[in-house]
Parts: structure tokens; C-alpha cells; sequence
């Protein structure tokens, strides 16, 4: 699913899993009403209190039809933070990262977070270059059915 002003792109499918520490977080077609809409009222930070599955940032998996489908996204993601907690983080190979994004962007992931600095989603999921989209504002709302609620 590619997302282009924060609509679905044409061509694109939302999967439903059954929500629980290792898979995505349940994604909903409603109506911006009720249960499809979400405030943050927190900021990244408290993401290892939510157990993962409730993270205080809205992920959107978005990626390309032609790209992994949304369980293997969700678990690059978990692999990802797993090495940063284990302190195994590292950005290698940088400079053929920036040659093969330097004419475009694809990034498979999208993340709204808080603009809290102790917490920056490369780093707690092991990501680097063209591999995850954040935007980052004070005080995270979004009113998005596909946003993760808190």
C-alpha cells in the first residue's frame, strides 16, 4: 500500500491480523469515527511499556504491491528493534545507501512520532537510509482509521 496524502494509494489492499506482540498492528477501514480514530497522547519513549504491539507512534505500513507482504514488514521491524535493545545497531554501508536513494525515495515504512529526541525510530528499529519515512511533530495527533491508537 503506497500512501500519498494520507490516502491509500489505487491497486492497494489492507490486511487484517490478529493483534499480539509479533504481528502488525490491526489496521482498520472505518470511518474516521469511534474506534477507527486515534489521539497520541505520549511520545515514543514509551514504547517498550506498550509491549510493542502498542506503540505511542502511528505506523502506517505502506509499501509497494510489489514489495514484502505487511507480516514480513512487521517483523524487519521487531528484528530491528531486537538488535537495538541487544545494542547491535550499526549503519553500515552508507555511502551506497545515499547512490541508490539519491535520485528517489521508497521507503517501505511510514511513521508519525513525537518530536521527542531520546527516541528516533531509525535507531530503535535499526533503520537507515531510504528505509523508513518519519515525520516527526509535538505532540503526535492523528485522526487517520489506519493509525495505531495508544
Amino acid at each position: 500500500m503506497v500512501f500519498r496524502g494520507m490516502r491509500p494509494a489505487r491497486n492497494s489492499s489492507i490486511s487484517r491480523v490478529s493483534p499480539n506482540e509479533n504481528s502488525p498492528p490491526p489496521m482498520s477501514t472505518s470511518s474516521v469515527t469511534g474506534v477507527a480514530s486515534s489521539t497520541f497522547r505520549g511520545c515514543v519513549i514509551a514504547l517498550y511499556a506498550a509491549r510493542m504491539r502498542q506503540i505511542l507512534l502511528a505506523l502506517l505500513i505502506a509499501a509497494p504491491a510489489s514489495a514484502q507482504n505487511a507480516d514480513a514488514l512487521w517483523q524487519s521491524l521487531m528484528d530491528g528493534n531486537r538488535a537495538f535493545v541487544a545494542g547491535k545497531v550499526t549503519f553500515d554501508h552508507l555511502a551506497d545507501l545515499r547512490r541508490h536513494s539519491a535520485d528517489h525515495q521508497n521507503p517501505p515504512f511510514t511513521i508519525l512520532a513525537c518530536s521527542d529526541s531520546r527516541v528516533p525510530p531509525e535507531l530503535i528499529f535499526n533503520r537507515s537510509l531510504d528505509q523508513l519515512f518519519v515525520i516527526r511533530v509535538a505532540g503526535s495527533n492523528t485522526r487517520s482509521p489506519t493509525a495505531t491508537p495508544s
